[in-house]
C-alpha cells in the first residue's frame, strides 16, 4: 500500500546500493511498480509529467571502457577481474588486485573476494567469489547514476523545482503544460553534455511526456 502524504504526493526515501552505488528508491520502491500501475500517478488539471532518459545508458558505459561498440558480459568479466583468457593476470583495472576499484568520477569501492582459489583434482584452480558480480557491475552502474546525479544539479533552480524521481537513466518531473518544452530542453542539454571524466562521451536521450507516469509517449 502507497502511503500518500498530505500533499496528495508519495515521499519515498532514496538511498545507494552498498556493492554499486547505483541509487535505490524504497518506502515504496517506486521503481519496481510495474508499468500497467504507474497510471495511478496522474498531473493535476494544466500540469503534465515529463521524462528524459539515456538510450541504453550502461550498454554505452560499458562499450566505452572496452573501446568496443558492444562488449558480451564475460569479455566485460575479464576485464573488470584481471584475466586473460588463458587464466593469466593482465595489467588491467583489477580488483583482485588492489581489493578495490575507482571510478572515473573517484567513486571506490573495496571489494574483498573478487577471485577465488578452489581445490579440485587438477590441484588449486581460480574462481570467480562471491563478489566479482558486484565488480562487474561497479563502473557502469556507478558512472550512470553519477551521469544523472550531476545532470540534475546542474538544471537551474526553476527545473529542480518540477523534478520529482531519479532514476538510474534519466529524471521524470512534473510541470504546467505551458513550461513542459522548456523543462524538456533544459534537462536534455544537461543530460547529453560531453562527460569530461569519459573522454567527452555523449550518450543519447528520449524525451516523453504525459498525463500520468504510466503514460507516457
Amino acid at each position: 500500500m502507497l502511503h500518500v502524504g498530505a500533499d496528495g504526493c508519495v515521499h519515498p526515501v532514496f538511498t545507494h546500493d552498498p556493492s554499486t552505488l547505483c541509487l535505490r528508491i524504497k518506502h515504496p520502491g517506486l521503481t519496481t511498480i510495474p508499468p500497467r500501475l504507474r497510471t495511478i500517478f496522474r498531473a493535476p488539471a494544466g500540469h503534465v509529467f515529463w521524462s528524459v532518459r539515456y538510450v541504453d545508458l550502461e550498454t554505452a558505459l560499458v562499450g566505452h571502457f572496452t573501446k568496443k561498440s558492444t562488449c558480451s558480459v564475460q569479455a566485460w568479466h575479464k576485464r573488470v577481474t584481471g584475466l586473460d583468457d588463458t587464466g593469466n593476470y593482465t595489467e588491467q583495472e583489477g580488483a583482485h588486485q588492489r581489493g578495490w576499484l575507482r571510478s572515473p568520477f573517484g567513486n571506490v569501492h573495496r571489494f574483498f573476494d573478487v577471485l577465488s582459489y578452489v581445490k579440485s583434482p587438477k590441484g588449486w584452480e581460480l574462481h570467480y567469489g562471491p563478489d566479482a558480480k558486484r565488480a562487474v557491475a561497479f563502473l557502469p552502474q556507478t558512472c550512470a547514476r553519477t551521469m544523472v546525479t550531476r545532470a540534475a544539479q546542474r538544471l537551474s533552480v526553476e527545473a529542480q523545482n518540477t523534478l520529482r524521481l531519479l532514476t538510474n537513466d534519466g529524471m521524470l518531473g512534473l510541470c504546467e503544460e505551458r513550461h513542459v518544452a522548456w523543462c524538456l530542453l533544459r534537462a536534455t542539454e544537461e543530460m547529453e553534455r560531453p562527460v569530461p571524466e569519459l573522454g567527452g562521451l555523449v550518450v543519447q536521450t528520449v524525451a516523453t511526456t504525459g498525463p500520468s507516469w504510466g503514460e507516457m509517449t
